[in-house]
Parts: structure tokens; C-alpha cells; sequence
């Protein structure tokens, strides 16, 4: 198991503070920071931001542009709506 302490965990309805991350393949939920099991692979997000990321690994296109139209602009447009 691993946990993600001191982060602000931003939640739909809140910002969270003072709680431990706790996942492994997935997520499994907060719990208190003193309370993990030792073997616990600790991150510490040191006072950072913590929000979920969606990463779509595998896109021909977006926008209107793809991948085989084969020109930057079709690259820079795919590249700044996924970034968005």
C-alpha cells in the first residue's frame, strides 16, 4: 500500500487537509497519517495540491485534426485541447 500525506486533496465539494491518500491499484480512501501500517510507501506532497488526472493514452485526434493529417498545426491543436 502506499498513502499521499501533508497534500490538499481536492475533493468535489471541498479542499481536505490532514489525511492520508491511501491507494494501491486503486484507490482505497483517507485515513489518519498515524495510523498507516509501517511497510506504507509514504509521498509526501509537502503542502501541494492533490486532484484527480485523467490521461487518455491512446487518441488519433481531437478538435477537428488528426494525427495523419501529418502537419504541426494539426499537432499544436491536439496538443493544446488535450493540455486543456
Amino acid at each position: 500500500m502506499k498513502a499521499i500525506i501533508n497534500g490538499r486533496f481536492i475533493l468535489p465539494q471541498e479542499i481536505t487537509e490532514g489525511q492520508a491518500l491511501t491507494f494501491d491499484k486503486t484507490l482505497l480512501g483517507f485515513a489518519d497519517p498515524d495510523q498507516l501500517p509501517a511497510d506504507t510507501e509514504i509521498i509526501d506532497a509537502r503542502g501541494a495540491y492533490v486532484a484527480p488526472g485523467f490521461i487518455n493514452i491512446h487518441i488519433h485526434g481531437c478538435g477537428g485534426s488528426d494525427a495523419m493529417d501529418g502537419t504541426r498545426d494539426a499537432l499544436c491543436t491536439m496538443s493544446r485541447l488535450q493540455a486543456s
